[in-house]
């Protein structure tokens, strides 16, 4: 479940990603959408395929550093 979890986020940021160069500011939209994905994304990867649960609490600062990623791509 956490390994479906990862792959569904990391998939549709990565298109998110895509679109990050035709925003205002792309270094930033992107930069913390690539933080985001590393984090989140990595951390539940990381649990899923060793089943050691020490990187979980690198998720929530991932999925915020996500949603700080979408308002830098809207604004």
């Amino acid at each position: 479940m956490l390994f479906e979890t990862a792959n569904k986020y990391h998939f549709y940021h990565s298109l998110a990603l895509l679109g990050a160069s035709r925003c205002g500011k792309p270094a930033v939209g992107g930069a913390l959408l690539v933080a985001g994905m590393g984090l989140f994304c990595g951390s539940l990867y990381h649990q899923a395929l060793t089943g050691n649960p020490d990187l979980r609490k690198a998720a929530p600062i991932g999925g915020m550093a996500l949603i700080a990623g979408w308002l830098a791509l809207l604004l």
